[in-house]
């Protein structure tokens, strides 16, 4: 068990899948020291979530880059010279590293902006990303279930206009961002949380 909790501190730190615990239960990371002030998901432990046996989970983090107003979700927290450029805003929840039944994929997509030439990030299920571009890193952010599972909610896609900016987000609101004209989307799909 010792060999365990070291290889899922390593998996949960690179983002990578992290492995089953139980059958049908598995491990939610803990987060890193750095990000204990999350504006989302703040859980500091360890916890038991009950999965399907052929779910294994991964965090989906969402990014801001300040200075380009711009959001994007990922499976992995920023690393390198990308540390100083995107800030992590929280932990929405937890979706899957590999298809399981009842699942589609949630996409990384790109456009640029129509206020300014900045590229601008979206997460799609569609596989053409809506006809705009496909980000090749993380292309996959995740397997998301098609229909609300025990312990899952509602992934949104959240679009803010004024910003040219859209993001996910698990608060059908948009996290009140719908006062100063956010508009929710529609689902991508239900995360565990």
């Amino acid at each position: 068990m010792v060999l365990k909790k070291i290889a899922f501190a390593a998996m949960a730190l690179s983002g990578a899948f992290i492995g089953a615990a139980h059958a049908g239960e598995q491990l939610v990371p803990e987060i890193p020291r750095q990000y204990e002030s999350l504006k989302l998901d703040t859980r500091t432990s360890a916890a038991a979530l009950a999965v399907p046996p052929d779910v294994q989970l991964i965090s989906m983090y969402r990014l801001i880059w300040p200075q380009e107003r711009d959001r994007i979700t990922s499976h992995e927290l920023p690393t390198g010279g990308n540390v100083k450029r995107w800030k992590v805003e929280g932990i929405m929840g937890y979706a899957s590293f590999v298809p399981f039944a009842g699942s589609h994929a949630v996409y990384s997509c790109f456009v640029l902006g129509t206020k300014t030439d900045k590229a601008e990030h979206f997460s799609s299920t569609d596989p053409n990303c809506e006809g705009q571009g496909k980000n090749t890193y993380q292309y996959i952010l995740g397997w998301v279930a098609n229909t609300q599972l025990e312990g899952t909610t509602p992934l949104y896609r959240c679009d803010y206009p004024a910003w040219d900016d859209h993001f996910d987000s698990v608060d059908p609101t948009c996290e009140g961002w719908d006062k100063v004209g956010a508009i929710n989307n529609y689902v991508l799909g239900y995360i565990w949380y």
